[in-house]
C-alpha cells in the first residue's frame, strides 16, 4: 500500500508540475501580494500571515497598498526571525557556519553547535540588526559582549579570557578572571555583558578590531609558521573588499614534494623544519604566480604578528594595499600604512572600495546575485549606504523600497553579462586551479588587463568548450569532470561569446573573437530556464524551508539538514564548491519534503487547520468520525474543490496567484486527484500538500 501510494503521489507531483511549468505565478499575479511574501521569506524566512494577504488584498488604493507594505517590512526588521536570518548570512559570508561532517542528528552535536554559535562574534553579529547598528562595526568595534548563559566554571580557559585578554588580566590567575567576570552586571534584555573598556588608552584596546579579532574568527582562520597569517589576511580582502584571494599551487613537483614531505615528517629537527619552511617562504616570495597576491596578503598579514589564538596585546605595523575599481572601470592601486589590527579596520572601512564591497553583499542578498550591477550603480548604492549612516536594516529597507527590487530584470539576450555566466565559470574552476597560470575565470572579468591575453583567453574557451560543434573528443568539461553543460548552459556561454562577451557594465569586448559558425537557440531564454524571467528570483533554502514547514504544521517533524553531504545529496549545495545551486531541485529534495509532509500530517491529530470551516456534510456535522473513514470519492465537487481551495490558500498564501492563475492551479489539481476516489480524506489532504509544497510557485520567490 505504502509503495502504491508513494507511486501516486509523484505521478501526481509530476502532473501539477508539467502544468505549472508552462505557467508562471509571477506573470499575472497579484503583484503586492506576491511582493510581500517575497519580503517576508528574504526577511524572516518564513510566509506572511495569511490575515495580512488577506488584507492587503482588500486594499484598493495604491498608495494605501505601499504603506501596508512599509509597516510590514518595519514590523519584519523587529522581528526576531529576521536577526537569525541575517546572522545566518553573514555566517555563512565569514565561512563559519557550523555543519556536522560525521553525518550525526542535530542533537548529537546540539552543544557542539549552541557552543560555537553562542559566541560574541555571532552576538557582534545580531547586535548588528536588532539594534541597527553601523555595519562598520564588524571591523571596529572594541567592547566585546559574553552570553549570559556562559559558565565560566565549566569553559575552556581561552573562549573567556580572549575577551578580556586586551583589558587588565592579561597575566593574573583563573580565580581573578573568574571573579571578574562574576562581578560583571548582566544585561537581562538581550541576554549578554559586555566587557568594560578600562580606557580608551588601555593596554591592547588599540589591536582589537571587531569581528576579525574574536575567537571564532581566530578559531575559523587559524595560522601556521607557513602561512603566517595569511589566511587571515586573505579573508578580510574577500569579506570587506570583495578580492576573492583565490589559494594557488606552485607549479614545481619538487616544491609539492617538500611540502608533502615536510606534513609526514612532524618528528623531523626543528631545524630541518625550519630550513624547509624558509625555502618555501622564500619560493613563495619570488614565484610571480604567487606574488599578484601576496603582494597584498603579506603586508596585511604583519599586522597580526604575534597574534595566535588570541589577538597581540601589542599592536603590530603593516600596510594595507588592494586596488579600487574606479567609475570608468580602471583600477588604481592603494597603499596605505597601518599601525595594527584596530588602525587597519578604521582605514578599511574609510575605502571607496569597502562601500562597494558591502552595497554588493547585500545586492547578492536582496535583489540578486545573477543581476548585473554596474560599477556606476555600485557607486551609487554605496552613497545611499554612506548616507543612511551604513546602518543596515535601513539600507535594506531603501533595497525593498527600490525599482530594482519591486521591478525585477526581465533578462533579454542583448543584455547578457558576465554575471550570468559566473556560476558556469565557478564549476570550471574546480578543476582547473592546479593548472600553471590557468586564470581564475569566476574570479572577475575581463580575465586580463592586456587586451590579447584576454581574447586568447576566451578564444580558447570557444574551441575548447566546442562552441563550433566540431565533435572533438577532446573537450571541456572531460568525461571524468563529474558533470556536463546542459544545453541551456551551452546556449548561454554562446550567446555571451557572439553577443560581444559583455563584462558586468555591459561593456563589450574590443577585437574580434573567432565566432563565425557558432549558432544557438535565440528563445532559449524564455524557452529554457524560468529562473531568467526574473534573475532575483531563488528557491527557498534549508534554512527558511524547515522554518516554513515549522510554522504551517506548528512542529518541528522535519528533520534538519546539519550535514554537509545530505545538503550537497539533495541539491541544496553544488558538490564542487558547496555554493547554493540556482537550478531546482531534484527529486531527493522532493522526496525529503514529501516524508517531512506525511510525518507532520500524520501527527497532527485535528486537522483543523487543513479543513475548511464548517465543512459539510461530512465532517462538521460528525466530529467523532475519522479522516481514514471518509473517502476522497464520496465527496462531491464543490466539497473537492473547497478543500483543495484552502489548502492552496494556506500554503502559498491568500491572493498570491491571479484570479486566473488560481482557478487553473485548483482545477489542475482537482484533475490530477482522479485517481485518488478509492483514497481516504487523509491521504487526499497529503497529496494535496506534496504537491503544492514540491511545486515551483511554493519553492520560488
Amino acid at each position: 500500500m505504502k509503495k502504491i501510494l508513494y507511486i501516486g503521489v509523484w505521478v501526481l507531483l509530476l502532473q501539477v508540475n508539467a502544468f505549472a511549468a508552462e505557467e508562471s505565478v509571477f506573470n499575472e499575479g497579484n503583484v503586492y501580494n506576491t511582493r510581500l511574501r517575497k519580503i517576508s521569506l528574504l526577511l524572516q524566512g518564513t510566509m506572511p500571515a495569511n490575515s495580512d494577504l488577506e488584507n492587503l488584498a482588500m486594499i484598493h488604493d495604491i498608495n494605501e497598498k505601499e504603506n501596508f507594505i512599509e509597516t510590514k517590512i518595519n514590523e519584519y526588521l523587529m522581528s526576531e526571525n529576521y536577526v537569525a536570518k541575517m546572522t545566518n548570512r553573514l555566517e555563512e559570508l565569514y565561512r563559519v557556519r557550523l555543519t556536522d561532517p560525521e553525518g550525526r542528528a542535530f542533537e548529537a552535536f546540539e552543544d557542539e553547535y549552541l557552543q560555537s554559535t553562542n559566541s560574541s562574534l555571532n552576538i557582534l553579529f545580531s547586535d548588528l540588526f536588532s539594534k541597527n547598528q553601523p555595519w562598520d562595526n564588524l571591523l571596529t568595534l572594541t567592547n566585546y559582549s559574553l552570553p549570559l548563559s556562559y559558565n565560566v566554571a565549566n569553559e575552556e580557559m581561552n573562549a573567556y579570557q580572549f575577551l578580556v585578554y586586551n583589558h587588565q588580566f592579561r597575566d593574573q590567575a583563573r580565580s581573578e578572571i573568574e571573579n571578574f567576570l562574576d562581578s560583571l552586571t548582566y544585561e537581562d534584555e538581550d541576554g549578554t555583558a559586555s566587557i568594560p573598556l578600562i580606557s580608551n588608552n588601555a593596554m591592547g584596546v588599540k589591536n582589537l578590531a571587531g569581528s576579525i579579532t574574536t575567537e571564532r574568527f581566530f578559531s575559523r582562520y587559524p595560522t601556521t609558521k607557513l602561512n603566517a597569517n595569511r589566511k587571515r589576511a586573505a579573508a578580510i580582502f574577500r569579506i570587506f573588499l570583495c578580492d576573492s584571494m583565490e589559494a594557488v599551487v606552485l607549479p614545481s613537483e619538487s616544491d609539492d614534494k617538500m611540502l608533502f614531505d615536510l606534513s609526514l615528517n612532524a618528528n623531523q629537527e626543528p631545524s630541518h623544519q625550519d630550513s624547509v619552511m624558509t625555502s618555501m617562504a622564500k619560493k613563495h616570495g619570488e614565484d610571480p604566480q604567487c606574488q599578484s597576491c601576496h603582494h597584498k596578503l603579506d603586508p596585511m598579514a604583519k599586522t597580526f604578528l604575534g597574534s595566535s589564538v588570541v589577538p597581540n596585546k601589542e599592536p603590530s605595523p603593516g600596510e594595507l594595499v588592494f586596488y579600487e575599481q574606479k567609475k570608468d572601470g580602471s583600477k588604481e592601486k592603494i597603499s596605505i600604512p597601518v599601525s595594527g589590527l584596530n588602525d587597519l579596520g578604521h582605514k578599511i572601512t574609510n575605502q571607496q572600495q569597502y562601500l562597494t564591497c558591502q552595497v554588493t553583499h547585500f545586492w547578492n542578498w536582496f535583489v540578486g546575485e545573477n543581476v548585473p550591477l554596474s560599477i556606476e550603480k555600485k557607486y551609487e548604492l554605496a552613497e545611499v549606504f554612506d548616507g543612511l549612516e551604513r546602518k543596515p536594516n535601513d539600507f535594506i529597507k531603501f533595497l525593498l523600497q527600490s525599482e530594482d527590487f519591486i521591478h525585477p530584470v526581465n533578462l533579454q539576450l542583448d543584455d547578457l553579462r558576465y554575471a550570468n555566466l559566473k556560476t558556469l565559470f565557478t564549476r570550471c574552476d574546480s578543476c582547473h586551479t592546479n593548472e600553471i597560470l590557468a586564470p581564475v575565470l569566476s574570479q572577475g572579468y575581463p580575465f586580463s588587463k592586456d587586451a590579447s591575453v584576454n581574447i586568447n583567453i576566451l578564444n580558447k574557451i570557444i574551441s575548447s568548450t566546442d562552441l563550433h560543434e566540431q565533435k572533438s573528443v577532446d573537450y571541456m568539461p572531460p568525461q571524468n569532470a563529474g558533470w556536463t553543460m546542459s544545453s541551456f548552459e551551452r546556449n548561454l556561454l554562446k550567446a555571451w561569446i557572439t553577443t560581444g562577451a559583455k563584462d558586468n557594465d555591459g561593456i563589450e569586448i574590443e577585437q574580434e573573437l573567432n565566432t563565425s559558425g557558432i549558432t544557438y537557440d535565440e528563445n532559449f531564454i524564455t524557452s529554457s530556464n524560468f529562473k531568467f524571467h526574473d534573475t532575483s528570483l531563488r528557491y527557498l533554502n534549508n534554512y527558511d524551508l524547515l522554518k516554513v514547514f515549522k510554522e504551517i504544521y506548528n512542529s518541528g517533524t522535519c528533520s534538519e539538514l546539519s550535514n554537509v553531504n545530505e545538503l550537497i545529496t539533495l541539491g541544496f549545495k553544488d558538490p564542487r564548491d558547496g555554493k547554493s545551486l540556482i537550478e531546482s531541485p531534484n527529486f531527493l529534495l522532493l522526496d525529503w519534503i514529501k516524508n517531512c509532509v506525511e510525518k507532520s500530517i500524520s501527527i497532527n491529530t485535528g486537522y483543523s487547520s487543513f479543513l475548511p470551516y464548517p465543512f459539510e456534510p461530512k465532517v462538521a456535522q460528525n466530529t467523532e468520525m475519522k479522516l481514514d473513514d471518509i473517502l476522497w470519492g464520496e465527496l462531491d465537487e464543490t466539497e473537492k474543490q473547497t478543500i483543495i481551495q484552502w489548502n492552496t490558500d494556506l500554503l502559498l498564501g491568500y491572493k498570491v496567484l491571479s484570479a486566473e492563475s488560481y482557478d487553473s492551479y485548483v482545477y489542475r489539481l482537482l484533475m490530477a486527484l482522479e485517481t485518488s476516489k478509492d483514497s481516504s480524506l487523509k491521504e487526499a489532504i497529503k497529496k494535496i500538500h506534496v504537491t503544492i509544497l514540491t511545486s515551483s510557485e511554493f519553492l520560488i520567490y
